[in-house]
């Protein structure tokens, strides 16, 4: 009597478990290209209509498949093979198996089919809401960077023109190597930026102003907000970054100038592009009795030209206000 390969209690175990799972179809192909199982198995998963197949040649099956004649050959000659084929928007991925006897040859071809159209589709989906957030991450003006607790391990774009370095430059760092040895309230860059990050662990949210310094030492004033995000197992910490530097340098530009205006005996006054006044210094109130409250809005003309003013200041005045610049007219 033939002894039977060991392989058959493997190919009986398969069939009955096919039998049992509805999204799994199993079927059977010998080492002729027969069909000798295929119960249950409607052959939709090749593009074929429902019907029997017990007992039928693949090779009579799909003479119209060239590409599936191939798969089945090159699984009959011992390579296992996985593929995928569309069906009326169903998705079916096929695994052909060979199953050896004890001398290496063929026996069988087992055939594995599940419907994948689901997880195909959600699979796309994730990919597309990846997609847009990493373009996202990537187009944000601000700089984005994420730490595993204390080291960048990823960076948008802008991280890397505000710092001023290449992707390898920032990546593995901490947050301490892009900041000031000290903050402006002096205290230890190192210190604070552990207390933040140790809040924001806790789950508290941080938003804070910081010194950084680009990668090549060069020190900017920066808005920083910190925030954790939780990723199945992992927490990471995400930091958005903006320069404010130059908006730091006018804001001090313009506390400068209101300073002098505040301060010079001349008299100061600035208006919008239709010369109507927006702000007077306190000169002005001393030499013409007019508070802020009572010109704003109006023209100067309207209330300082009288009829024995001089037409040399009046158009002085005009030139300079017309434009929406500063009028300033000595005492």
């Amino acid at each position: 009597m033939k002894k039977e390969p060991r392989a058959s209690h493997f190919i009986n175990d398969l069939i009955v478990a096919g039998n049992h799972s509805a999204p799994v179809e199993t079927f059977l192909i010998d080492g002729d290209g027969i069909l000798t199982y295929s119960k249950g198995f409607d052959l939709t998963s090749f593009g074929h209509h429902p019907g029997p197949s017990s007992g039928l040649s693949v090779f009579d099956l799909f003479r119209d498949d060239p590409e599936l004649i191939s798969i089945i050959r090159r699984a009959l000659d011992g390579e296992q093979i996985i593929d995928e084929v569309t069906v009326e928007d169903r998705v079916f991925s096929t695994t052909y198996s060979p199953v050896f006897d004890l001398n290496g040859n063929v026996t069988n071809v087992i055939g594995v089919s599940h419907d994948v159209t689901e997880s195909k589709r959600a699979s796309e989906i994730l990919h597309k809401s990846e997609f847009r957030l990493r373009t996202l991450f990537n187009s944000a003006h601000d700089a984005i960077v994420t730490m595993n607790n204390r080291t960048f391990i990823d960076c948008n774009e802008a991280a890397l023109r505000i710092f001023q370095c290449k992707k390898d430059q920032i990546l593995g760092q901490t947050p301490t190597r892009f900041s000031t040895p000290t903050q402006a309230d002096g205290r230890d860059s190192k210190e604070a930026i552990s207390e933040k990050i140790d809040a924001v662990l806790k789950g508290q949210a941080q938003s804070f102003e910081w010194r950084h310094i680009r990668f090549d030492g060069t020190p900017f004033d920066a808005e920083v907000s910190l925030s954790r995000i939780d990723l199945h197992d992992e927490v990471q910490i995400q930091a958005i970054v903006r320069d404010v530097s130059e908006r730091k340098r006018s804001e001090e530009e313009n506390r400068r100038l209101a300073m002098v205006a505040n301060t010079t005996t001349n008299m100061v006054m600035l208006s919008d592009s239709e010369e109507r006044i927006e702000w007077v210094n306190p000169a002005f109130t001393r030499i013409t009795g007019y508070t802020l409250e009572e010109v704003r809005g109006k023209k100067a003309g309207d209330f300082l030209r009288g009829p024995d003013t001089d037409p040399v200041a009046v158009d002085f005045m005009h030139s300079m206000t017309e434009n929406g610049m500063a009028s300033k007219m000595l005492n």
